[in-house]
């Protein structure tokens, strides 16, 4: 739950611990029955952004997505995609691949919007989207006799 120096300098982890606060302890190595601990909260300042935040994108075309995770310190800028919709569940509202590249379904969704979401690996708390507009330009025409 993050690293402490010989000097007592604490460094918290890129990641927001499951167990917050965390407790650090120091021990005498002049008499290792002496210590002392102490409680440090880890908090999170960190923010994400999506862009574009929103889209047209044609019927099973790709389309790039880029996400971004801001804080102080070092946190982890990881982040990870999910795709959703009120007319679509799954596959059915496209797929979005670990670098936020989207591939719109193959079937028009009704409503043809999809919310793409990069949620923080580092605190999971936080997140941004973007919402895509299926589009379709097919045409279909009928020939008479």
């Amino acid at each position: 739950m993050g690293t402490i120096t010989a000097a007592g300098l604490y460094t918290a982890p890129q990641n927001l611990p499951a167990q917050n606060p965390v407790s650090i302890q120091a021990v005498s190595q002049a008499d290792n029955s002496k210590s002392a601990t102490a409680t440090v909260t880890v908090t999170s300042d960190i923010a994400v952004s999506v862009t574009p935040a929103a889209a047209d994108v044609e019927l099973g075309a790709t389309r790039q997505f880029q996400a971004s995770v801001s804080g102080s310190g070092n946190p982890n800028r990881t982040v990870t995609w999910s795709a959703a919709g009120v007319g679509c569940a799954g596959a059915a509202c496209g797929t979005v691949d670990a670098n936020g590249l989207f591939t719109a379904p193959p079937i028009w969704p009704s409503p043809p919007g999809v919310t793409l979401t990069a949620k923080s690996v580092a605190d999971l708390s936080k997140s941004a989207s973007a919402a895509v507009n299926i589009t379709s330009s097919f045409m279909l025409s009928v020939a008479g006799p």
